[in-house]
């Protein structure tokens, strides 16, 4: 765990990392643009690192430039790969009921289309409908194993603690999307093992590899703070600091501070003790009536000796 100081150090350099650009996701078919395509940080330097990381995406006015040029398309040569990179520049532009209609025109009119079902589970997921953005991303898997580079396997496990946390607003206290648990796995990287919905097991490079292409993505759409995001930087900050250095995993733990990682609900927490009454006036009163009685017992004797002597 890294110390409080370099914690602070790495949330403040991390929220100034959010302006690097460098490219991003979602999958047309026959473009040319390095879309899609898996950013190679094996020579990454920390806050590079995670600088690709978080926030290597074109920006809104290339998505409106990409919308602008596609919508001039001829109704005559217009076809489903232009009309699925529409929906992907839409997505982009956050415009995403428009993506849908798109894209569950293409699915009814010519089913079958690995890209169409891929943009439909990440279309769903935008807006909220976790349930259909499983049966979509499943789809998708279905008919390319391979889909994004062989880790949307890590997508549905993101739609399925989406999901168990709005069952359980506080799940993600007590859980963790990836179920890795660190403290048996300690520094032995060989004892990470994560099993998919197919039942395949994936090792700590292959868990590495699926985290940077899926964070990648997933972090041009979602912000800080999320819990799912906050868990994924969490481990892979371990593992990035056993493969890397204690640099880079201060860096990604830092990046899962700032996404949340570590807050606890308050409805949570446990009670807090009740305060004690102040009994502080309750001193001084006795202490003045003590005085009082004091003064007048006092009195009191000196009178009675003065009679005594008359």
């Amino acid at each position: 765990m890294m110390s409080p100081t370099r914690s602070l150090v790495a949330v403040v350099t991390i929220s100034t990392l959010f302006a690097i650009p460098v490219f991003s996701c979602l999958w047309p078919p026959d473009v040319q643009e390095r879309v899609g395509i898996p950013i190679d940080l094996s020579e990454a330097k920390p806050a590079e690192y995670f600088g690709m990381l978080v926030n290597g995406h074109y920006k809104k006015n290339y998505w409106q430039s990409i919308f602008d040029e596609l919508s001039k398309t001829k109704k005559s040569e217009m076809n489903r790969s232009v009309e699925n990179r529409i929906a992907v520049a839409l997505i982009h532009l956050g415009r995403i009921e428009e993506a849908l209609a798109i894209l569950e025109k293409l699915e009814r009119t010519k089913p079958g289309s690995y890209d169409v079902a891929a943009n439909l589970g990440t279309a769903y997921e935008l807006m909220g409908d976790n349930d259909n953005a499983i049966k979509w991303i499943s789809e998708g898997m279905k008919r390319n194993p391979e889909s994004h580079f062989g880790t949307e396997w890590l997508h549905l496990k993101i739609l399925r603690a989406k999901l168990a946390i709005k069952q359980d607003s506080i799940w993600s206290n007590n859980n963790s999307v990836l179920g890795i648990d660190w403290n048996l796995a300690g520094r032995d990287l060989s004892q990470v093992a994560v099993v998919d919905d197919q039942g395949l097991v994936h090792d700590a490079a292959s868990v590495q590899k699926a985290i940077e292409y899926q964070l990648h993505e997933r972090t041009e759409f979602v912000k800080p703070t999320d819990p799912t995001v906050a868990s994924l930087l969490h481990d892979l900050s371990h593992l990035v600091r056993l493969s890397k250095s204690d640099e880079h995993g201060n860096m990604v733990f830092g990046g899962a501070q700032l996404y949340g990682y570590g807050k606890i609900d308050a409805q949570d927490l446990p009670p807090e003790p009740p305060v004690p009454p102040d009994r502080s006036k309750y001193v001084i009163i006795g202490a003045i009536a003590s005085f009082i009685l004091f003064i007048l017992i006092g009195t009191l004797l000196a009178r009675r000796k003065e009679l005594r002597i008359k």
